[in-house]
């Protein structure tokens, strides 16, 4: 947008938006050159944002614009954004709120340290004073409802601060309150959790002093889009979906209908036998394991299944006389790895101590977040 100036738009004609990873811009690269004039608002104009599309994939950590040579640069105001060049905020799946910046109310109390913050110096201090008296509210318009996993930064001190900050987050399905310990994480971003949010400006997080002992800082907030992943179905059916690999001398059963046709039986012997299933993962992040199987009073009380998934191997033993013909959560979530690694991102069912016939039918792998 120029400046409300006659030259305005005529100056900003081959200036040009520089992308650097020095703040000193001693390795800038130019992301877009200014060549026609942008519409201004002088004599009656009226000032619209003229879009760039920038085709320079590369990750900066800061940006500037630099005025013509020998013109002034009579820029107004610049919006970046991500997206398609339908306009800002269309498709933005990260949105920033900082201290003092659009989208955040500070109530009265809080000090503006000096210290460095996500942006420049603006992380607030409740001062050790006034609790229950001090808040900061954080709120994004947000463009497309869905899944959004909240994170805030801090300034960490290892005794000064506070132990258990909290944070409210208000999403589509009501509010969440999170603590988090402000003597330890100092400077990164740390996660409030995945939350499911409507499009517009409900959505928020309030930290407060409340209930805290010791000094309390507040510096930004950022909501990050989750795109919906579809569900990965893993099923022994008439064609095994690659990625299922059955070891010992499975059988095919079709006398009780499994998930998707048939399933595998390891025919009640002592043999151990093993079924592993093997998701591709295109997203990674954290997922739920669900496992279908048939029922009968011939079944294993105490099948044997194993998610090995980022964080090591959690084994269960699943009662598979009942609960069949139906989707079965094995309690927590498990991150997975992009790829198809069996040792981390694979679940095995084994007939190892099983009582009875052990079935292998189908296993389901939900993305619910990173």
């Amino acid at each position: 947008m120029p400046a409300k100036l006659g030259t305005g738009s005529a100056e900003m004609v081959n200036g040009v938006f520089q992308g650097a990873n020095t703040a000193d811009f001693s390795d800038a690269v130019i992301l877009h050159t200014i060549d026609t004039a942008p519409v201004g608002t002088f004599n009656g104009n009226i000032g619209t944002y003229t879009t760039a599309a920038v085709s320079n994939t590369g990750t900066y950590r800061y940006v500037r614009y630099m005025g013509a040579t020998g013109k002034h640069s009579r820029v107004a105001s610049v919006l970046f954004y991500t997206g398609d060049d339908s306009g800002p905020g269309v498709n933005d799946n990260v949105i920033i709120i900082d201290n003092g910046g659009t989208g955040s109310i500070v109530s009265a109390g809080w000090s503006n340290a000096n210290d460095s913050g996500f942006h420049g110096s603006r992380w607030g201090s409740d001062g050790n004073s006034g609790k229950g008296t001090k808040s900061i509210t954080y709120t994004p318009t947000l463009m497309q409802a869905g899944q959004y996993e909240v994170f805030t930064i801090w300034s960490a001190h290892p005794t000064s601060r506070s132990d258990a900050v909290p944070y409210t987050i208000t999403h589509a399905g009501g509010s969440t309150t999170v603590p988090k310990n402000q003597r330890e994480n100092g400077g990164t971003w740390q996660s409030l959790g995945t939350y499911t949010f409507n499009a517009g400006d409900a959505g928020k997080v309030v930290v407060s002093n409340t209930g805290t002992t010791s000094w309390v800082t507040a510096d930004a907030v950022k909501f990050v889009y989750q795109p919906a992943v579809d569900p990965i179905i893993m099923d022994k059916a008439p064609g095994d979906t690659p990625g299922i690999v059955a070891l010992g001398g499975w059988a095919s059963s079709s006398t009780s209908g499994g998930h998707e046709g048939d399933s595998y039986h390891e025919g009640n012997s002592s043999a151990e036998k093993s079924v592993r299933f093997t998701p591709p993962i295109l997203v990674p992040g954290q997922y739920k394991v669900s496992v279908w199987w048939t029922q009968h009073s011939n079944r294993a009380t105490n099948a044997p299944i194993t998610v090995y998934h980022s964080g090591g191997s959690t084994p269960f033993t699943v009662n598979q006389e009942e609960n069949g013909g139906k989707w079965n959560e094995l309690a927590g979530t498990f991150t997975f790895a992009a790829g198809s690694n069996p040792a981390t991102g694979s679940v095995l069912i084994t007939n190892i101590n099983a009582d009875d016939y052990v079935i292998a039918d189908a296993v389901r792998f939900e993305r619910v977040g990173n």
